[in-house]
């Protein structure tokens, strides 16, 4: 579950410019540089967009060298920003998409903060990302999807995706929307944490 409260109050800003975030370690799992890899197809059709990557950098230090120099060898010093550790309330203010293009996950939290400030989400097709991203019963799968998913290690595919997500503004917006009902209606902590209670209680 998610503390519903403390990421509702986020207020977005926008200026026009375009800002898409990997939010993660800077780590092989992660596959960042199939991020780097979209970010400069995306770049070449849409001017301007800027490109985030935030998390730790030190905890696999050969892999962000190699992260560091793709970006140099592709020219995209001023299109892509490696921020460190940073307060991602802060991140989230800004960004219009978060995108994920890990070899693995297990439950990926930040799809869930992500959908609940109103961005929607690309994400590779793993672990629990299609779960979150499209629902898992009916009355979820209702809902629509909050974001797309990709295939593992293509940066053509992930490409596409943030092409479409920011130039389809209403299928983005319809996207936000869905994220912030499915979050609040399925993942809030304050209801699972007392779900869990009646179970516990029901077996005393």
């Amino acid at each position: 579950g998610i503390d519903i409260k403390k990421f509702t109050g986020i207020k977005r800003h926008h200026d026009g410019k375009p800002r898409v975030g990997l939010i993660g370690r800077v780590v092989n799992i992660k596959d960042v540089k199939t991020f780097i890899q979209a970010a400069k197809l995306v770049s070449s059709q849409i001017p301007g967009v800027e490109f985030y990557v935030v998390g730790p950098t030190d905890e696999e230090p050969d892999y962000f060298e190699e992260c560091r120099i793709l970006v140099e060898s592709l020219r995209l010093e001023d299109v892509i920003r490696f921020t460190g550790r940073r307060d991602v309330m802060e991140i989230y203010a800004i960004l219009d998409l978060v995108v994920l293009t890990s070899l693995s996950e297990a439950q990926p939290y930040v799809i869930l903060e992500a959908n609940l400030c109103g961005i929607p989400v690309v994400a590779t097709d793993v672990g629990a990302c299609r779960e979150l991203l499209e629902g898992t019963a009916s009355d979820d799968r209702l809902l629509g999807p909050s974001g797309l998913l990709t295939e593992v290690a293509n940066s053509e595919d992930t490409a596409t995706a943030i092409v479409k997500l920011l130039t389809d503004r209403e299928l983005a917006s319809r996207m936000a929307r869905t994220g912030i009902e499915r979050v609040k209606k399925f993942y809030d902590q304050d209801d699972l944490l007392s779900r869990y209670l009646n179970i516990y209680e029901s077996n005393l």
